[in-house]
């Protein structure tokens, strides 16, 4: 079952999305070329997804796939190599791409 609704929400209310189902929980569409997500803090946009579908931290208008401007870093997944995210076996090369930090090697 789908619910569609148009409203304002004010600023001591929020939205709330529960989902029960096996479904998608909040789908958001955007038929015209105009953002598709802002998210802003007390003063500041912190978070924007386009119409092209690129995402920025920080950044109101990112110019690639995701456009992080800040000085501070970024996080990555670490582990050994038997915690690696693929099957050596595979040979389709669709693993090529990932970043992660392996704790066992040595430089």
């Amino acid at each position: 079952e789908t619910t569609t609704f148009e409203t304002d929400i004010y600023a001591t209310e929020q939205l709330d999305v529960e989902n029960g189902g096996t479904g998608v929980a909040l789908k958001v569409k955007q038929n015209s070329n105009y953002d598709i997500v802002n998210i802003l803090n007390d003063s500041d946009e912190v978070f924007t997804i386009l119409h092209s579908g690129n995402v920025g931290i920080y950044n109101e208008n990112p110019t690639i796939s995701l456009d992080i401007n800040t000085t501070d870093s970024i996080k990555l997944p670490r582990g050994d190599t038997s915690q690696r995210p693929i099957d050596n076996t595979n040979t389709d090369n669709s693993h090529r791409g990932y970043i992660r930090f392996n704790t066992e090697l040595t430089v």
